[in-house]
């Protein structure tokens, strides 16, 4: 068996309350006893507190924290940088900002990569795309090649998303054809046209396939979750090894929650 997690962060400049907000994803993940969790906008923020002690973007720190329970005392992270902001001036302190995305897993990792995303011109989308991969070896001696993505938002640049989701496929195809499991923040509902494609190129959306008439909203967190954007993805052959998907992180604690976005578990017979 291997389970999976995705899950939308919410860099800590944006959502606050990090310190809190790690301790619930870092407990979740050991509740589901995760192999994998792919994370979407992780950021290391040098001024940023818990930046500023550990000199640890927010992955890393979740890995540290993960170390300390049974099971995870050799998890590692691989991560990809998307973006790069700079603030200040050379008369002032400088505040240097990365952000991207991150792979954590306690499975043996066998390979990595990621892909840099076109930006069409005049794009309405500032941010710069990528879609990151690990290729992991589970315990039943089955390779699995992890995908994990954060797309354009839709409305802000429809010509970003077509462009996220071509260069994707493309860039799964070179990879592998088969064991392919694609997840992230998609930032697109399941009826998309671009969203569509994904299934027209053989991809399973694994949420109705198990879950026939339920919305599974998985953004905003709060005050109520309105849109399907988050997604588990797999091909035809994998995805009939897909046992169980549920949304996880969808309760505050004294009223924080643990990102704007819920995520996903997974779990899978290979």
């Amino acid at each position: 068996m291997m389970k999976l997690i995705t899950l939308n962060a919410q860099n800590y400049d944006d959502g606050g309350n990090w310190e809190t907000r790690k301790k619930m994803i870092v407990n979740a993940i050991v509740q589901c006893n995760a192999d994998v969790i792919a994370l979407q906008e992780i950021r290391f923020d040098r001024s940023q507190e818990s930046t500023t002690l550990t000199y640890q973007n927010m992955g890393e720190q979740i890995v540290s924290d993960l170390s300390q329970y049974s099971g995870y005392a050799t998890c590692a992270i691989v991560y990809q940088w998307a973006q790069y902001y700079a603030n200040g001036s050379v008369t002032q302190k400088i505040t240097t900002t990365w952000e991207g995305l991150g792979i954590i897993s306690r499975l043996p990792i066998v390979e990595t990569g990621s892909a840099f995303l076109s930006m069409p011109q005049n794009s309405g989308d500032k941010n710069h795309r990528i879609t990151q991969y690990i290729t992991v070896t589970t315990g039943a001696g089955n390779t699995v090649h992890v995908f994990n993505a954060h797309f354009a938002v839709y409305s802000w640049c429809p010509l970003c998303l077509n462009s996220n989701v071509t260069e994707t496929l493309e860039y799964m195809n070179k990879i592998s054809t088969a064991s392919r499991v694609l997840v992230g923040d998609l930032n697109a509902p399941p009826d998309n046209e671009e969203i569509q494609r994904l299934k027209t190129s053989g991809l399973v959306d694994m949420w109705p396939t198990l879950h026939p008439g339920e919305d599974g909203f998985t953004y905003p967190s709060y005050p109520t979750p309105n849109e399907r954007i988050d997604y588990v993805w797999a091909d035809k052959g994998l995805a009939t090894s897909v046992k169980e998907i549920e949304i996880i992180l969808a309760d505050p604690q004294s009223g924080v929650y643990a990102s704007d976005h819920l995520g996903l578990a997974v779990t899978l017979s290979v």
